[in-house]
Order: C-alpha cells, then structure tokens, then sequence
C-alpha cells in the first residue's frame, strides 16, 4: 500500500493571508498527501469552479523551503490573483485530481 508521500498533492486551506500589498497570497494549512515544489501548477478546489495557479514559494515555520511533503504543517505563496478563489475550506490539489462533490 502507498503512503501518503507518493499519493496525489491534497492540502485543506486553514487560513489566508495577504502579503505584500496584495501581490501575494499565503495559504496555511498541513498536507494530507503528497509532495509540492515552487513552480508547480496547484489547483484551488470548490463549489463554485476550479482555478489552477503557479506556487510562488513555500514556507514552513517562516522559513523558505524548496519542497513540502505529506504531514507537513506549511504555507503555500500564490500570486495575488488566487485571493478571490481561496478561502478557508477549499483545497489545494495537483490539477485534475480530484473533483467537488455535487451539491445536494
């Protein structure tokens, strides 16, 4: 059986922040599985439709790092035009990896 670590990106958004006059976006929160490298393309995941962006950066205790794998508590750097399409709740993914459930 796979661990986390070799399974597809998935991280719940705890928290959002604005940086840098709005130019950047920090979403918090600890991966479920998966890895994420600056410069992957990570999907913003809910109801209301899919929006993919490039991470910026990663930081984890305010410290810049390369990579994030599974059962790390970390931050994520979008551009600032992720801040309408994340919210607490959402999930970050690899693109196409998984799909919101319909409404009911």
């Amino acid at each position: 059986m796979a661990n986390a670590a070799d399974k597809p990106f998935l991280m719940p958004v705890e928290d959002v922040f604005s940086l840098h006059q709005g130019r950047l976006v920090m979403v918090t929160g600890r991966m479920e599985r998966g890895s994420v490298r600056q410069g992957d393309a990570v999907e913003i995941v809910g109801f209301d439709g899919n929006v993919t962006h490039i991470v910026a950066g990663i930081e984890q205790s305010r410290v810049a790092i390369e990579a994030a794998t599974a059962e790390m508590n970390v931050g994520v750097l979008l551009p600032g035009s992720a801040m309408g399409a994340v919210s607490r709740g959402r999930v970050l993914t690899k693109p196409g990896s998984i799909r919101p459930a319909p409404a009911r």
